[in-house]
């Protein structure tokens, strides 16, 4: 049964667009303080608070990024659904930590890329690789997304609701439409076990650490990590430089389109899946691009060799 305080700080959170995920997280973490000490949330002050953190830094060891979205449903709670923002100097931050991210290397990164059986967690890997994209921004791709015209992918509400661009590469168009033609998604480019449905973020953190166990790689990675991969593989590769008109953000992994930006150009960009040739096999791709795909009648080749099929129109 929802109280109305509940009721409350569930209207704040929506008067202010907060996300479906982090309304219910914080929520739960207002749920969680009132269930340890017995009392509703409204009836604790500033030395519950202080006992509260202490136990979740102390004995449950929370990791500082858990911590600290704890400390923000806090902070919200009392500030905007109680109006005491006087409490908020008893609910300090915790100091950042700065750590740098695991960057796989590049054999790491084809064994994870072709260790996937089927063909869709294959495509599914390749595209958070290809385009730097997180797990939710993943799974929730639809086919209208892919504009093959413009070699582009839209990312819709991202995180903070954002929208955003990111180049498409020709390697990671091919894959997707040979992805296209075995299995047919309709909306979601990647759908759960209901086709209606995109596939979970949980069930992407579950093929990828699949995929992770079958390439014998021991480090302690995310698909995360092929973002950061990504990015290092741009920064560290050629970047591309895209000329406009008026403001534009350019992160390695993502371009922010800003209103009245115009782009006039973005060929000669360096895509992350376009690596240096393999001088071993004296191929212009690299070799975890070769192979047979399971679910697939047709070799995984490079673009330009897969065969063309008359009568089949790809939605991009």
């Amino acid at each position: 049964m929802t109280t109305p305080l509940r009721q409350r700080m569930l209207e704040e959170l929506q008067r202010r667009n907060y996300s479906s995920r982090t309304i219910r997280l914080y929520l739960r973490h207002v749920a969680e303080f009132a269930k340890h000490f017995h009392r509703s949330p409204d009836q604790l002050g500033a030395e519950n608070i202080r006992q509260y953190q202490l136990f979740l830094i102390q004995e449950k060891k929370l990791a500082w990024s858990s911590y600290n979205q704890i400390v923000c449903a806090l902070r919200f709670f009392y500030a905007k659904t109680l109006n005491r923002a006087f409490l908020l100097e008893e609910i300090p931050f915790p100091r950042t930590e700065q750590r740098l991210p695991l960057i796989l290397s590049r054999e790491e990164v084809a064994r994870i890329l072709t260790a996937p059986l089927h063909l869709k967690t294959r495509a599914l890997l390749m595209t958070i690789y290809a385009a730097g994209l997180r797990r939710s921004e993943a799974a929730r791709l639809r086919v209208n997304d892919i504009d093959s015209a413009r070699m582009t992918i839209t990312v819709r509400q991202g995180k903070g609701q954002k929208d955003r661009v990111v180049m498409l590469s020709p390697v990671l168009l091919q894959t997707l439409r040979q992805y296209w033609r075995h299995n047919k998604p309709k909306q979601w480019l990647f759908p759960g076990e209901n086709p209606d449905q995109p596939i979970s973020d949980n069930d992407i953190f579950g093929v990828f650490h699949n995929a992770v166990r079958r390439a014998g790689i021991t480090k302690k990675v995310s698909p995360h990590s092929l973002r950061h991969y990504s990015a290092c593989r741009t920064i560290t590769g050629s970047l591309c430089v895209v000329p406009c008109f008026n403001s534009i953000s350019v992160h390695p992994c993502e371009i922010v389109f800003y209103r009245s930006t115009i782009v006039r150009s973005i060929e000669g960009c360096s895509f992350p899946v376009h690596e240096t040739p393999d001088a071993r096999k004296g191929s212009s791709w690299p070799s975890f691009f070769h192979g047979q795909l399971r679910g697939s009648s047709t070799a995984f080749r490079p673009f330009g060799t897969i065969p063309h099929h008359q009568s089949l129109r790809y939605p991009f």
